[in-house]
């Protein structure tokens, strides 16, 4: 199977010809009998990691990235589909925004492996204390120490948020 990069992307006429896309279910449904897939039936399946993912013209797709190209005609170079509300099936047009890698990495769940079980969050082993980073630009900084968990995500997500506003306010749109 075949995955492709954005730029890859089929045209909005191509996937208007294929596709039908429901505003409000967020759906996107085969306008045409398509590969095993009857005209009218959902497109796609999930993969392994949740996102829906869907065959066109021999390559396959995220489907909120055909969606997004569907409504919208395009997704600028060297940005992102991002699900504001962090669920991959939720292709809802209103649930998608485009955004730089830098806020899209922001706006991630936190990994399987995270034991503190916030973002942004880790236990100190030595002090048993927590100390809160960020990444940004690909480096970590640092934010402080806390007493617990909570107090340090706290902490984070302000950084966050504050990361968050100069990236969508200082010229790089999101």
């Amino acid at each position: 199977m075949k995955y492709c990069n954005t730029k890859d992307l089929p045209s909005q006429e191509r996937l208007r010809q294929l596709f039908v896309y429901d505003f409000e279910s967020g759906y996107l449904s085969n306008r045409i009998n398509r590969k095993n897939q009857a005209a009218g039936a959902r497109s796609g399946t999930i993969d392994h990691r949740g996102y829906r993912r869907t065959y066109v013209d021999g390559a396959t797709y995220a489907e909120h990235r055909i969606i997004w190209v569907w409504v919208h005609g395009s997704i600028p170079p060297g940005l992102y589909i991002d699900h504001i509300n962090h669920l991959r099936q939720d292709n809802r047009i209103q649930n998608l925004r485009l955004v730089t890698p830098q806020v899209n990495n922001l706006n991630a769940l936190p990994s399987i492996r995270n034991k503190s079980g916030y973002q942004g969050v880790t236990r100190i082993s030595s002090s048993g204390r927590y100390q809160a980073r960020i990444k940004h630009f690909g480096r970590n900084k640092h934010i402080g120490n806390f007493d617990t968990a909570i107090e340090a995500f706290y902490a984070y997500t302000l950084a966050r948020a504050k990361t968050i506003n100069k990236l969508l306010n200082g010229g790089i749109y999101a």
